[in-house]
C-alpha cells in the first residue's frame, strides 16, 4: 500500500486486467462513508476510459466495449439472418438506423401540416436493403399511398375485432416513378 494524493491506494499502475491497461490513478470516488479508486486506462483498442478499480480487479470491467462487438457476428454471419427473406420491421429498422428516422414528406403534392414521417414502399419495387426503393411521406400521405382498397381488405380480415367497421373509400396517389 502506499498513499496517492494523501489517500491510502494499491498501486495498480502498469498492469493489465482483461484488454484494460492501467495508466494512472484519477481519483476517489465517495460513495457513504466508503470510497472507490477510479484509475485511468487504456483499452488495446485505444479508447480511454476512466474505470473503477474493484472493477478491474474482479475482472467485471473486462474492455471497453470492443471486445463484445468483436464476438457478435454481422452481416450474413449473423444468427438472425434470413437473406431475401427480410420482414417489415427488420427492413424500417435498417432504414432508420443506416438512414436516420424520415424527416419530410417527398410528396410534391402534400400539404399536411404533420410532424410525423415514415418510409413507404415504392410502388413496383421490391422490400431490399435500398434506399431507392422507399421515400419519406408524412404519416397521411403514407395512409393514401400504401392503403390500397386490396390492402384494407387484407387487413381486415386478418384482425377480428375490425369485421364490422366500414372503411373509407380511398383516393391512390401517383407513384413517382415513371411507368
Amino acid at each position: 500500500m502506499q498513499r496517492i494524493k494523501g489517500i491510502r491506494v494499491k498501486d495498480i499502475t502498469n498492469r493489465n486486467f482483461g484488454r484494460w491497461k492501467v495508466i494512472s490513478f484519477s481519483h476517489t470516488k465517495r460513495l457513504g462513508e466508503y470510497g472507490y479508486q477510479m484509475w485511468n486506462c487504456i483499452c488495446e483498442c485505444g479508447t480511454k476510459k476512466v474505470v473503477e478499480g474493484k472493477s478491474l480487479r474482479q475482472g467485471t470491467s473486462f474492455s471497453c466495449g470492443c471486445f463484445v462487438k468483436e464476438r457478435i457476428p454481422r452481416g450474413e454471419n449473423h444468427y438472425h439472418w434470413k437473406g431475401d427473406k427480410i420482414g417489415y420491421e427488420a427492413l424500417h429498422k435498417w432504414l432508420r438506423r443506416i438512414y436516420g428516422n424520415a424527416n419530410k414528406c417527398e410528396n410534391p403534392d402534400c400539404k399536411s401540416i404533420v410532424k410525423t414521417y415514415e418510409y413507404a414502399l415504392l410502388k413496383r419495387k421490391k422490400y431490399e436493403r435500398k434506399r431507392e426503393n422507399f421515400w419519406q411521406l408524412c404519416r397521411s400521405c403514407h395512409r393514401k399511398y400504401d392503403y390500397t382498397e386490396e390492402t384494407r381488405k387484407k387487413h381486415q380480415n386478418q384482425i377480428p375485432w375490425n369485421k364490422g367497421i366500414k372503411t373509407k373509400k380511398v383516393v391512390e396517389m401517383k407513384n413517382p416513378l415513371p411507368k
